[in-house]
């Protein structure tokens, strides 16, 4: 009797361990804006757990975020790129702060970026944040692709960090709510 009592104390235990662990990590990596997330990632064929991993990393879920490069709103984009997705979406007169607007775009830019690059997430990522003339260039160099479809290396440090930062928390969002 004491030994069964002694089991499911300990398994209480470990329940409520694993149960704080998730509530902590929540709080951490949390999932805002789901219906909008959720229909563009089905519509464009991108996986919710890479947008969350890309939101996540690239503006914190800050809305109003803008990056010293000029990225602007919850996914970083560019002007340039917001104007680029609003004209092949038909889409005009939206400010790039507009939650909705800016979602579509960077999931609808990311869809793109993952045909181009044949469905290799890392490069898709790499091109997000470095822009797709680099990896290309990347690609096409033996230094730092052998095949010109998967990098071997990512000479933009930072760059290289930020494509392992989205990985890590893809995996993450898929432990917890996926």
């Amino acid at each position: 009797m004491v030994k069964c009592k002694n089991f499911f104390t300990t398994l209480f235990f470990v329940i409520i361990v694993i149960a704080v662990t998730l509530w902590i990590f929540r709080g951490i990596f949390p999932i805002k804006h789901e219906s909008t997330i959720l229909k563009y990632a089905e519509e464009y064929g991108v996986k919710p757990p890479l947008v969350y991993a890309l939101i996540k990393a690239e503006s914190n879920f800050r809305e109003n975020a803008q990056s010293h490069a000029g990225a602007k709103g919850l996914m970083q984009i560019t002007d340039e790129t917001f104007e680029y997705c609003l004209k092949k979406l038909g889409i005009s007169d939206v400010n790039i702060f507009n939650t909705q607007a800016n979602i579509q775009c960077g999931i609808w830019y990311l869809s793109y970026l993952l045909d181009k690059y044949d469905g290799n997430t890392e490069n898709a990522i790499a091109a997000y944040n470095a822009g797709e003339t680099n990896v290309d260039r990347w690609l096409k160099d033996s230094n730092y692709s052998k095949d010109s479809k998967n990098l071997l290396d990512i000479p933009f440090g930072e760059t290289k960090r930020h494509v392992g930062k989205i990985q890590r928390y893809v995996k993450i969002y898929e432990y917890i709510y996926f």
